[in-house]
């Protein structure tokens, strides 16, 4: 959901105000893949999951030990119980990583082999960097941007990434029980591990909704970007990225 309800909507819009250019490169984004295997991939391609990415990368793996067929010992220097300035990115329930665990992450990621050029595999990792890029670009996260541009304008308040800044967790449907990485039940907190370790906001996973905000979301889509009135995507920008890649 969060690829298109978020990062997808946020790449049409800055597309159509010349912010970004899916005819560009990563490399031209994002000055820390320069040298690597993506740094010449063109963002559409990214986009259409041809680009050659991984479809993921267990990043959390790295940070736990297998213990009776579950990850269960957590790395000390890793995370924490509380919320510390060095340990600032919640993962979980009195669970902080280490900020500065995001540069191993964009290492792994630089250091990631590739499949085939043109083969289709859906990958997440693309759409990990476009938030970044929108980030770069636009100097507010994500989150911030889709809610500012969409969200609010529509009039929508059940959707958004963090759903414990806003509700309390009985209006929150948990996410999983986890028995293989934070040892817990999900409430509020997004289910992906990568995107958890990103801090919940990410442009792959970590948008929640109700019903009802996703469906007037979808339905603008369907009316060719416009919604009470107002356009929010021009539909020649919307009827290019719903086109079947070829």
């Amino acid at each position: 959901m969060t690829k298109v309800a978020a990062t997808t909507l946020a790449v049409m819009r800055l597309y159509k105000e010349g912010i970004l250019d899916i005819d560009k490169t990563l490399g031209d984004y994002l000055p820390w893949l320069k040298g690597s295997n993506k740094e010449h991939m063109v963002i559409r391609r990214v986009m259409a999951h041809h680009a050659g990415l991984q479809s993921w990368i267990p990043f959390y793996e790295k940070t736990v030990s297998m213990e009776d067929n579950y990850w269960l010992e957590m790395q000390p220097d890793v995370y924490c119980d509380m919320e510390t300035t060095q340990h600032c990115i919640a993962v979980a329930k009195d669970m902080y990583m280490d900020g500065m665990y995001l540069d191993s992450i964009r290492k792994m990621i630089y250091d990631s082999p590739l499949n085939a050029d043109g083969t289709y595999v859906y990958s997440d990792l693309g759409f990990i960097m476009l938030a970044e890029i929108i980030k770069r670009e636009t100097g507010i996260t994500l989150d911030q941007y889709v809610d500012s541009v969409f969200y609010k304008p529509m009039g929508l308040d059940r959707i958004g990434y963090h759903p414990l800044n806003r509700f309390t967790t009985d209006e929150i449907v948990p996410s999983e029980v986890d028995n293989y990485f934070r040892c817990q039940e999900l409430t509020g907190y997004v289910h992906d591990m990568s995107c958890a370790m990103l801090g919940g906001v990410s442009g792959h996973a970590g948008l929640f909704s109700d019903a009802e905000d996703l469906a007037i979301l979808f339905q603008m889509l369907m009316n060719d970007g416009a919604y009470g009135g107002q356009q929010y995507i021009d539909s020649s920008i919307l009827h290019s990225f719903t086109t079947r890649w070829i």
